[in-house]
């Protein structure tokens, strides 16, 4: 993989095109953005939600109350991207552990969002340390916790990725070891004293950021041509990265007015493109109304077949997680017989107790 984006707004024609030319192999999607994974079924987008489901929210006392507070966090992330094509969920995003206490609580909050959205064919990405977090041990604890509760539930940790923050604060080679490939430097031999294997890991931001003040983008600090030139090379640093979220390509006016905005920088969208440029193309139009409605179509069915389902106590509980689409229908097994609706009317959802009482196409 090459050089992702991280955005926080919806799709406009113009961010469409720019899409288009830069190419990204990954996308970052904050809530509004969602819209965006729908149109992108080729590029590794990830969500992350802010607003609807904080991801700063206070953590219970003990490890299992974060388990169960995990669990919530994983059920209101997979409703949200049911039917949006979103490939990957994160769950806490720069919360650094204190003590070894701190980050089993943090790693079993991760297992219990991970114990939700990974069975349901979802990549999670946990923890989204950022930058300047160098406590390994920590790290590796809340890892382990992670590990060992999942492995627990018999889940694949193969879709369960380490997050990170890798941002530089030169624009030169020089920062690295220390900035953004920390992961491979430092946690990773942390992991390797304690004996946990070590996981894939992505840079869930990355680019330019000077610290925590009112200016600390690029624009105020190295300037468009140093911007461009560090992002060139981000990936032969990085080697190892499953993916490189720049941050920000079109981002809200706080974080513009910080000088993180990417969006309209000609140098810098250049060297993304060009970056990416043996990346399999997009394509160069989509069939936006083909998309919208296939995305409506499976949107309204979840809340009917519920509805459907709290009316109708004999039929017990699902026994299928997911609908199944036959003949003009779509059904999803209950106990008690299947519950299914013509595609796209969903205000008329009935049951049948066998598929050959369906009114099935020919």
């Amino acid at each position: 993989m090459t050089l992702g984006l991280y955005t926080m707004l919806p799709p406009t024609d113009a961010a469409r095109a720019a899409v288009r030319r830069m190419n990204p192999d990954a996308m970052l999607l904050l809530d509004n953005a969602l819209p965006w994974a729908a149109e992108l079924p080729d590029v590794y987008t990830i969500f992350r939600c802010y607003g609807l489901f904080p991801d700063n929210l206070t953590l219970p006392t003990t490890p299992d109350e974060c388990f169960a507070r995990g669990i919530e966090k994983g059920m209101a992330l997979a409703y949200l991207v049911k039917f949006s094509g979103v490939k990957a969920v994160v769950g806490l995003n720069e919360r650094h552990p204190a003590n070894q206490y701190d980050a089993e609580r943090i790693g079993a909050f991760e297992a219990g969002v991970a114990s939700v959205v990974v069975p349901r064919g979802l990549d999670f990405v946990a923890f989204n340390w950022s930058v300047g977090y160098s406590h390994a041990d920590r790290v590796a604890w809340a890892w382990a916790e992670l590990r060992r509760r999942c492995i627990a539930l018999y889940l694949d940790m193969e879709g369960i990725i380490l997050g990170y923050h890798g941002y530089t604060k030169t624009g030169q080679d020089a920062g690295v070891d220390w900035m953004e490939n920390r992961p491979e430097i430092f946690y990773c031999a942390e992991f390797n004293l304690q004996g946990i294997p070590w996981p894939e890991w992505g840079l869930t931001e990355c680019g330019y950021d000077n610290g925590v003040q009112d200016a600390n983008g690029w624009r105020h600090n190295i300037g468009e041509a140093a911007d461009a030139a560090y992002l060139r090379r981000l990936p032969s640093l990085t080697p190892r990265a499953k993916f490189r979220c720049i941050f920000a390509w079109r981002c809200t006016d706080d974080w513009a007015a910080k000088g993180f905005e990417v969006e309209g920088a000609a140098l810098v969208e250049q060297a993304i493109t060009e970056t990416n440029a043996e990346v399999t193309p997009m394509p160069e139009t989509w069939d936006r109304s083909a998309i919208w409605a296939s995305y409506q179509s499976r949107l309204s069915v979840f809340p009917a077949f519920e509805k459907y389902l709290a009316y109708h106590p004999e039929l017990g509980g699902w026994i299928d997680a997911a609908e199944y689409d036959v003949g003009g229908i779509r059904l999803r097994g209950a106990a008690g017989g299947l519950v299914w609706a013509r595609i796209g009317d969903w205000g008329n959802v009935r049951h049948a107790t066998y598929l050959a009482q369906l009114p099935l196409a020919p």
